[in-house]
């Protein structure tokens, strides 16, 4: 699970950079195409609140917020609801929460997760998912990565995104309980960049 939060993490943070960085090398300017404006790629605001949890909270804030809707930790970073239930949230439900905290302890990155033994099944889900959360955020298709089947992101302009992908992890020589999976992110890049 460790590799795969940092896979997911990395292909984030590339996700986040990679347009910025040029190199060393100096950008020529072109001109902009005036028929497609550039804030119809861009959201103006994504969500900072989840299951009553918000970006910034402490651990122990979110530790206990989750608990109080029946979803419990063991290492502070992996959520599972109790006696066998499903997370609800989006219209949709989730097997398990991933939560990741800047070095300040604050709440940066809010991951609701659906495993699979089924191919088929999972890219299903994905384009309900996709739909239901499309008729709220713009997104775009993103470049597949690190076995990626399906993957879209949605970004904004209060410095925060939202990615939704669907991995397979039966070709890589690691055992995992699941085949396939779900990650829909939420991400505060102003949190997350605080080192």
């Amino acid at each position: 699970m460790k590799n795969l939060l940092k896979t997911l993490l990395a292909s984030l943070i590339v996700c986040l950079f990679t347009g910025s960085c040029n190199n060393g090398t100096k950008a020529t300017e072109e001109p902009l195409d005036e028929s497609e404006p550039l804030t119809e790629e861009m959201n103006d605001s994504i969500q900072s609140t989840f299951l009553d949890v918000k970006f910034g909270d402490s651990e122990k804030d979110v530790k206990a917020i989750l608990l109080k809707k029946g979803i419990t930790s063991v290492n502070g970073s992996e959520y599972y609801p109790q006696n066998g239930k499903k997370i609800q949230f989006g219209d949709h439900s989730w097997d398990y929460l991933l939560v990741i905290y800047n070095k300040n302890g604050k709440l940066a990155h809010f991951i609701f997760c659906k495993a699979y033994d089924d191919k088929s099944a999972a890219l299903s889900d994905y384009d309900a998912i996709y739909s239901t959360f499309s008729q709220q955020y713009k997104f775009k298709d993103e470049d597949l990565i690190d076995n990626e089947l399906k993957s879209a992101i949605a970004d904004s302009r209060d410095n925060r995104f939202i990615t939704l992908s669907c991995k397979g992890h039966e070709d890589n020589g690691i055992q995992y309980k699941h085949d396939y999976f779900i990650y829909l992110s939420f991400i505060d890049s102003a949190l997350a960049a605080e080192r």
